[in-house]
């Protein structure tokens, strides 16, 4: 079977095919083939005089240039605004830059003679401290000359301790004086800087006067000088100066407790919530002393008789604020009354018996507490009063009441000691007698005396 030729291919109506578009130089496809462009220089005049091109007139946003030898954008230069007094036609207030030491230039002016007869001062005080403080170095110096050198320091410096403490140069005369100084001195001189520890402490050259009184000075300025860090140890633990301080008063100067005072910061916030311990108890004992001392002078038979309670009885009266002498009689007024041994109707006399002779007894010891404490009343002059001496003959007949007259014996009062030792001297011979009565012995020990 024979191949059928394919037909060629004709448009409809007999039309050639011509091939539409461009070639790469630019000439139509199945035309003429074109040549060159022919160069036509660039005109700015040409473009903005086009009316159809953005000209002078026109609003269009325009592309910023850039330049051919920078690597990048240049930087976009912002639209000037008019300020007020432009936009009115006049020229705006220029900021005129100061110049330096245009500054209150009177009151420097006016201060200069005076900073310069300080600094003359300063350094002439200076001078003559370190010549006080050079002539206590030499070799030939004895203990008299240097106290007198130490007060001639004294007074040169008397004033100006506080200055002299945070300045680099005075510091070590300062040094020197608390070193070689006497305990008075050295009290002046924390007296003085008191109220600047925390602030020498923490100083480059301040602290050093603080170590030396540490160092030399006695129990009761060392603990001075401890209470001014009382809450400010965590401060002075976080500085690099102040901490040395606080190591070595902690390590080599405090006892124990100083350092229980010292560490109490770092244990919580009840140090910054709650109260001192010293003001609390004050006034707790302000508020409960009343009613304690009303409760011992309506009970103190009650009291004294038990063995419980008879230990509370000299608490009471040794803590307790406010006036004494009603309870102390109350208790005194119970050995009102002539001692008989083995007691009236099985009941005990208060000398005799085993827990009412120890509150005679404490209570009388108890005296010199309440001297040091600075309070007036003494039970040992109370008992004696109340009781009368006839009566505290009788209490040689038994062990414990020759005890308690032992103790009247060696009372911090005086004349109550007096006023009992002759009244049992008319005695003396009964008490010698008495071979039996270890107590009577002792007694009459104490009148030999």
């Amino acid at each position: 079977m024979e191949a059928k030729s394919k037909k060629p291919f004709s448009p409809k109506g007999g039309k050639k095919l011509t091939q539409k578009g461009k070639d790469s130089i630019g000439a139509k496809l199945g035309g003429k083939p074109g040549g060159k462009k022919p160069f036509k220089p660039y005109n700015n005049t040409e473009r903005k005089g086009r009316p159809w091109k953005g000209g002078d007139g026109d609003k269009k946003q325009q592309k910023f240039a850039f330049s051919k030898a920078g690597n990048g954008p240049q930087k976009r230069k912002l639209p000037h605004f008019k300020g007020k007094n432009e936009e009115d036609g006049g020229e705006g207030p220029v900021a005129k830059r100061t110049k330096k030491g245009e500054f209150k230039p009177k009151s420097k002016e006016l201060s200069k003679e005076d900073l310069k007869k300080n600094r003359q001062q300063r350094k002439k005080d200076l001078k003559n401290n370190r010549q006080q403080a050079e002539r206590k170095d030499m070799k030939n110096c004895d203990s008299d000359l240097k106290k007198k050198l130490m007060k001639e320091l004294h007074d040169l410096i008397r004033g100006k301790i506080k200055q002299m403490a945070f300045a680099h140069d005075s510091v070590r005369v300062l040094q020197c004086f608390i070193q070689f100084g006497s305990h008075e001195q050295r009290q002046e001189t924390f007296e003085e800087l008191k109220d600047d520890v925390i602030g020498l402490c923490k100083s480059q050259y301040g602290r050093h006067v603080v170590k030396k009184l540490l160092m030399y000075g006695n129990k009761e300025l060392v603990a001075a000088v401890m209470q001014t860090f009382k809450g400010h140890v965590k401060s002075m633990l976080r500085h690099a100066a102040a901490s040395s301080i606080i190591e070595y008063a902690y390590n080599d100067k405090a006892v124990l407790a100083q350092r229980l005072m010292l560490t109490e910061e770092l244990y919580g916030n009840t140090f910054t919530i709650c109260k001192d311990m010293a003001l609390r108890r004050k006034e707790l004992l302000e508020v409960l002393s009343p009613p304690l001392l009303e409760y011992l002078h309506d009970n103190a038979a009650t009291m004294v008789t038990d063995k419980a309670t008879s230990v509370t009885v000299s608490d009471i009266l040794a803590s307790a604020c406010g006036d004494l002498q009603p309870a102390m009689t109350a208790v005194a007024q119970l050995a009102n009354q002539e001692l008989l041994p083995g007691g009236i109707s099985g009941q005990l006399h208060m000398a005799e018996h085993p827990a009412g002779h120890l509150v005679l007894k404490w209570l009388i010891e108890q005296d010199m507490t309440l001297a040091e404490a600075g309070k007036e009343e003494r039970f040992g002059r109370i008992l004696v009063d109340t009781v009368g001496t006839d009566n505290l003959k009788s209490w040689i007949k038994v062990n414990r009441g020759a005890m308690v007259l032992c103790s009247l014996l060696n009372s911090c009062d005086k004349s109550v000691a007096a006023e009992v030792k002759t009244a049992l001297e008319s005695i003396k011979s009964e008490l010698s007698s008495m071979s039996n009565n270890k107590g009577a012995e002792i007694l009459l020990e104490n009148l030999n005396k």
